[in-house]
This record gives structure tokens, C-alpha cells and sequence, in this order.
């Protein structure tokens, strides 16, 4: 039998963010299907000082040189940052395949956080990338449109996949129990996941929600805050991925990000996670997940129909049902296929 092929996987970044580090679980378990895989990060930490994080970043770029000379594919999640992992992959994408995957259009993230440098740097990246014959993965239809337009000569569109954690859900007690109070005073129960982003537009979701006795929400994540103290407005802080599991069973819908403004930001990890744990989805643009049509039913658009938030505190889906339908289609052995 003929030995697989062998794949490294690169992220020049750290594990802390739960939804992350799951997305990386799970393409990592998909390719292990048609690939033998290895997975290089840069292993730094928030608290870590400048000196120990220049280190690690020397340490990091040492593996992704090694990575490069050693297997037979490399897929790399594109960062203009990740300086040296850019040139290795001109240097070496001539002789073997390399393939970048791009989760956002970073001319309008980048000028949203106030990142100038970094948005030099990223036009620097591109304008040389474009001369080499990497394959630019877009996780949406737009990404892929913008890498074309900035003259990428091989480009493939995979929208982003989910896997469930490797450890089964769980709410800590004291969470549990105010949940629980939660949903005796509220007949339905969303819930929203984030990490504090101006884009999530956090505001437009709370406005939503106040006033209203017949629907709570429940939000996860740091960077929020709830200045109006609405009773119906629960602020849990960051959750682990198998807590923040737990805390989907009690819930009845997910809402997405609400600034409709944002291009290139359409295939959310956050609702690929509601729907694959069996929880419908209100959105405020057009979300990727929307192609298969086997799902579209779950999803909820704001953007069309004002209506759309009334309508899914109404709904009667089977949570069964809406879970085994969306993961069919988040597969990520199954996405990952095409670049086989």
C-alpha cells in the first residue's frame, strides 16, 4: 500500500481563541484523511513579554523552513505578518504544491482596528504573491473575488466547515443554574459568540433584545458590555469550546454578527458552530452557509425581512434535525476535498 502523502499546515498564531483552535482541530482530522499532517503554530502567549515572543516567532519560522523542505503539500492560513512563512512559500511553491487560505478581505478588517503597518504589509504580500503559483483559498465568494481582482492566478473557494470538540459539553454549575432561571422567565433563549470585534455590531444585537419579556439572550465572549443592565441580557465572559457546548443545549437560536457592512466576512465560524449543535440562525447578511440548500430553511435574514427575528423566536425545528442536516454539510474532510 502506497504511503500518504504528506501535508503541513501552518498558522502563525496562538490556540487561545476557543473558536480557532477548534476550526484547526477539525481541518487538521480532515486532511488526516488523505494526508499524513502536521500542524505548526506560533506558540505564543498574550502575557509573554517582547523579547520571549521574538524568540518564539524565530522558533516557529525555524519549523515552518523545516515543514517546507519536508512535506510533500504545505497549507499555510494566511497572515501578512507571518513574514519569513510569505517568502519560504515564493521559494518554494515552484516544486511543490502551497496552498493559502485567506478568512478575511484585510484592507477593510485591518483599517476597522486602526492596523496601518499592517495593512502596508499586506499590500506588500499580495503584490509579490501574485507572481508565484500558490493556490489562494477564499473561505467566501467575495475573498475569492478580491484575491482575483489583486491578480492571484489560481484561486479555489472553501467556505469554512465545523467539527464538534473532542470533549463531550459541559456548563459549570453556577452557569447552569442562572441559565436555567434564564429560560423559566423567557419563553425563547438566543445566543452570540464573540470576541469583541467592532464588526460584530453588538449594539444593533441588544437593541434587539431590549425590553422585550418574551425572549432572553445569552453572550459569550469578552469585549461586551451591557451598560443598560437589561435583566434579559446574560454576559457569561469567555467559555471554553466544551462549555460553551453545554451552554447551546439551553439555548434556541444563534444570533451572527449584525454589521451588515462587512465584506468578505460571510462564512462565520460562529454560525457554522449554532447550527452544527442544532440551533437555527438569525443573520444580517447573506452567510455562506446558505448554499446548501438543505439548510437554507434554518436560516433567518434580518437584512431581507425585519420580520426575521420574530419569526425564529416562533420556529419548531428539531434540534436533531437542523444538527444532523448542517453537519453533512460542514464536513471538513468533505470541504478539504477539492484540494486534493
Amino acid at each position: 500500500m502506497a504511503r500518504q502523502p504528506t501535508l503541513a499546515y501552518i498558522v502563525a498564531t496562538n490556540l487561545e481563541h476557543p473558536g480557532l483552535a477548534l476550526k484547526f482541530e477539525g481541518q487538521v482530522e480532515g486532511f488526516s484523511k488523505y494526508f499524513r499532517t502536521q500542524f505548526i503554530n506560533y506558540q505564543f502567549k498574550g502575557t509573554d513579554g517582547l523579547i520571549l515572543k521574538t524568540i518564539k516567532y524565530i522558533i516557529f519560522e525555524l519549523m515552518v523552513l523545516f515543514a517546507f523542505m519536508g512535506n510533500n503539500r504545505i497549507y499555510i492560513r494566511y497572515d501578512p505578518k507571518a513574514i519569513l512563512t510569505n517568502f519560504f512559500s515564493m521559494l518554494f511553491s515552484p516544486f511543490k504544491p502551497v496552498y493559502f487560505e485567506h478568512n478575511g478581505i484585510f484592507e477593510i478588517s485591518l483599517k476597522k482596528l486602526n492596523r496601518s503597518s499592517e495593512i502596508k504589509l499586506h499590500g506588500i504580500s499580495l503584490s509579490l504573491l501574485k507572481f508565484f503559483p500558490a493556490t489562494h483559498i477564499g473561505v467566501t465568494k467575495e475573498i475569492q473575488s478580491y484575491l482575483i481582482e489583486q491578480g492571484m492566478k489560481k484561486t479555489l473557494y472553501i467556505q469554512n466547515g465545523y467539527q464538534f470538540p473532542s470533549t463531550p459539553p459541559s456548563t459549570p454549575k453556577a452557569l447552569k443554574d442562572t441559565i436555567l432561571e434564564l429560560k423559566k422567565k423567557y419563553k425563547s433563549v438566543g445566543v452570540f459568540v464573540g470576541n469583541g470585534y467592532i464588526w460584530h455590531g453588538i449594539d444593533d444585537i441588544f437593541s434587539l433584545f431590549r425590553g422585550r419579556s418574551d425572549c432572553a439572550l445569552i453572550v459569550v465572549g469578552k469585549g461586551y458590555e451591557n451598560n443598560k443592565k437589561e435583566d434579559n441580557i446574560l454576559m457569561t465572559g469567555p467559555l471554553g469550546s466544551s462549555d460553551l457546548s453545554g451552554v447551546f443545549e439551553f439555548c434556541d437560536f444563534g444570533v451572527s454578527m449584525f454589521d451588515s457592512n462587512m465584506k468578505g466576512l460571510t462564512s462565520p465560524l460562529k454560525t457554522r458552530e449554532y447550527l452544527c449543535n442544532g440551533l437555527p440562525i438569525l443573520v444580517n447578511f447573506y452567510d455562506n452557509a446558505a448554499d446548501f440548500e438543505k439548510i437554507r430553511p434554518f436560516i433567518f435574514s434580518y437584512y431581507k425581512d425585519n420580520k426575521a427575528f420574530e419569526n425564529i423566536l416562533k420556529h419548531d425545528f428539531k434540534r436533531v434535525d437542523v444538527s444532523k442536516r448542517s453537519l453533512e454539510c460542514f464536513n471538513w474532510s468533505t470541504l478539504l476535498s477539492s484540494i486534493v
